[in-house]
């Protein structure tokens, strides 16, 4: 019984070691991230909610609607 005990802790524990390792070396945030705020903070500010903008350029290479979801978010 012991020893199903100390294979199930050595198991978990390795298993939070190459978790721990693994996401160490992701970023915190995607770059894209604070692309996709400023879209959305420029969809609000312009008024236009169909079209989303980065730096006044169109950005209509993803579908709008993680842009509306942020949106939303802002209105909160």
């Amino acid at each position: 019984m012991k020893s199903a005990i100390r294979n199930c802790a050595l198991l978990f524990f390795g298993c939070v070691l190459f978790h721990i390792i693994g996401t160490w070396s992701l970023p915190l945030i995607d770059r894209d991230e604070p692309r996709f705020a400023e879209a959305s903070r420029e969809m609000i500010e312009r008024g236009d909610y169909v079209v989303p903008h980065f730096n006044n350029d169109l950005r209509l290479d993803k579908p709008p609607l993680a842009y509306w979801a942020q949106m939303a978010s802002y209105r909160i």
